[in-house]
């Protein structure tokens, strides 16, 4: 018999993140891990993740008030790099031990990653591709959509709003050819809603495979070129919106 596991992953983005941000996600990594019973040993403490943390900080004040000299950028190279390395090192510490203690449980190793400030890399659920957030970090959020059907575009729309369940008020729309899409510079803390809404082009006829309930096929006229009513609104029907909140 075959058996699929499914395990909570941690997002290791460390070395792309910004100074400032990679200095605060550090801050919440070693708060959140300080006196934290279920990761009592990881090979970065606390500790010397703040230490680390303040070190790129004052690296980076050096550079606000003396400049990007060659000299105090590679000082903050260097502190961001061994910063970076101690919570690669955690995260995979996190990862092991939280799909461990959560013996098969998906969701609950989920919750153990990020109750030790980590983000997660995807959703740790496994069988058919759903729409939703898949992945977040420090202002940013990453929705992805199946792909229902050949010759799909996907037609994304988002906002943020005061709490999950809450629709925004305000939408921005986003149109795009693959069915993934990323979400950046969102205020931390804040509640983001993403809604999506799979269209197929013109003159097709690649019907739904599954997942495709809302897929929008556009009317073609006799050239083959999406035609629209002037008396409808919106031709496009989105799915439920999904929420986050922003790491």
């Amino acid at each position: 018999m075959k058996t699929l596991f499914h395990r909570a992953r941690v997002a290791f983005v460390f070395s792309k993140m910004k100074e400032a941000d990679l200095a605060s996600f550090a801050d919440g990594v070693a708060s959140k891990l300080t006196g934290n019973a279920t990761f009592p040993s990881p090979p970065a403490p606390p500790a010397t993740i703040s230490s680390q943390a303040a070190t790129l900080r004052a690296a980076l004040a050096s550079i606000a008030t003396g400049g990007r000299t060659k000299a105090l950028t590679g000082q903050a190279g260097a502190a961001k790099r061994a910063l970076a390395l101690s919570l690669v090192a955690d995260g995979h510490y996190v990862e092991d031990t939280a799909n461990l203690v959560a013996a098969g449980d998906p969701a609950k190793a989920a919750s153990l990653v990020t109750a030790a400030g980590f983000a997660l890399a995807k959703t740790p659920t496994g069988g058919k591709r759903t729409t939703g957030i898949v992945a977040t970090g420090p202002g940013w959020a990453h929705g992805r959509a199946p792909k229902t059907a050949k010759h799909q575009g996907n037609l994304w729309r988002y906002g943020i709003t005061t709490a999950k369940g809450t629709p925004p008020t305000t939408l921005v729309m986003v149109v795009t050819l693959e069915a993934d899409v990323v979400i950046r510079d969102l205020p931390s803390g804040s509640v983001l809603a993403l809604q999506h809404a799979p269209v197929l082009a013109a003159g097709k006829n690649g019907a739904a495979a599954g997942g495709g309930s809302h897929l929008t096929p556009l009317p073609a006229s006799l050239g083959k070129h999406p035609a629209f009513s002037n008396l409808q609104t919106s031709p496009y029907t989105f799915g439920d919106f999904a929420y986050v909140v922003v790491p």
